[in-house]
């Protein structure tokens, strides 16, 4: 079937230029000279191009993405980039995809979608005290062990946090769900409080009387930032294992390992969505999936030996995954203070 030609207009629908017969883009503005019939089936082809870029470089990507590992990033350091999509921008299409599954798996401390609160677990505790025989010494929870302990601290004057009786008295009150926030902060007396220990307190307050979805979720939306400024990173640790080559090709090549990363962990979120949870074996599959990922993309880029490219794998993993840690902890950190 013959391609239907979009039919042509005298003036451009956009600016109002006049239009000769063979122009095919309005020398003035540069919209396309075609008629004003606009398909739904157009209007969503080029929405997915203009944003998504899904178009035959993107389809050219996917096959030497997933079975050639490297090759995209040898390619693009070669300069032969036509053909194949933006390195960032397949990034952030994955990543977009990423992070949204991310985002609505299930919590694996959840059920029926319920936080079973401290208050719970101590109720529980006070259940199974009750169970017991008069004979047997009563059971101390856990909610007065950690009292007793805050309490038995001794007192030390902070400008920067809360005492320990100020703590325990906050960890006590907020066990009680009738107490707001604003009760809390009053018995602690926080306005008379100096700058800095009033917004620690304050914080600590709104953490301990929220629930911790709540919490759970606001982390989750810091964490796609935190792992875009980790790409530089983990190419600074490729560049001390490969020292030969330019530090934009370890880039290029860490956008892409994050990448498949990313697709490998997409796969892991929709089974825990669609099964309720991951399977024992998928972890170590996935795990093993990716190791041999890096190692044959550490070969084709750096012309390394199966040994060498194993062992750098090794080094530049254990480097990653401690500085991630650290980042995770300091956006834990962040997270608190800004919740």
């Amino acid at each position: 079937m013959a391609r239907k030609t979009p039919r042509k207009t005298e003036k451009c629908l956009n600016c109002g230029t006049k239009l000769e017969e063979e122009f095919e883009f309005c020398p003035n503005c540069g919209q396309k000279n075609a008629d004003s019939h606009y398909s739904f089936k157009k209007l969503i082809s080029e929405f997915f191009e203009n944003y998504f870029s899904l178009d035959s470089r993107f389809g050219r990507s996917v096959k030497p993405f997933f079975f050639k590992p490297g090759f995209l990033t040898t390619e693009f350091m070669d300069g032969r980039r036509v053909n194949y999509a933006n390195p960032v921008r397949l990034y952030l299409i994955i990543s977009l995809i990423h992070f949204f599954l991310f985002s609505i798996i299930p919590n694996p401390e959840d059920d029926n979608n319920s936080i079973i609160s401290v208050g719970d677990l101590d109720q529980e505790v006070q259940e199974e005290k009750s169970d017991t025989t008069e004979n047997e010494p009563s059971l101390v929870t856990d909610t007065e062990k950690v009292i007793s302990a805050l309490d038995s601290i001794p007192q030390t004057k902070s400008a920067w946090l809360p005492s320990a009786s100020e703590f325990a008295r906050l960890y006590k009150l907020s066990l009680d769900k009738s107490v707001t926030a604003r009760q809390i902060e009053d018995s602690l007396r926080v306005e008379s409080m100096p700058r800095i220990k009033k917004l620690i307190t304050t914080q600590l307050i709104k953490l301990q009387t929220s629930d911790s979805e709540s919490f759970s979720v606001y982390f989750r939306k810091n964490v796609p930032l935190l792992m875009f400024l980790l790409l530089p990173v983990y190419a600074l640790i490729i560049k001390l294992f490969f020292r030969k080559h330019l530090y934009i090709q370890h880039l290029i090549h860490s956008v892409h390992l994050h990448s498949f990363t990313y697709v490998v962990l997409s796969i892991l979120w929709i089974v825990a969505i669609v099964l309720g949870e991951i399977p024992k074996h998928a972890l170590p599959i996935s795990f093993i999936i990716l190791c041999t990922y890096i190692i044959i993309s550490f070969r084709r880029n750096y012309q390394s030996s199966k040994t060498a490219a194993f062992f750098k794998m090794l080094g530049t993993g254990t480097l990653y995954m401690f500085i991630l840690m650290i980042g995770l902890l300091v956006e834990i950190l962040i997270s608190a203070l800004t919740f």
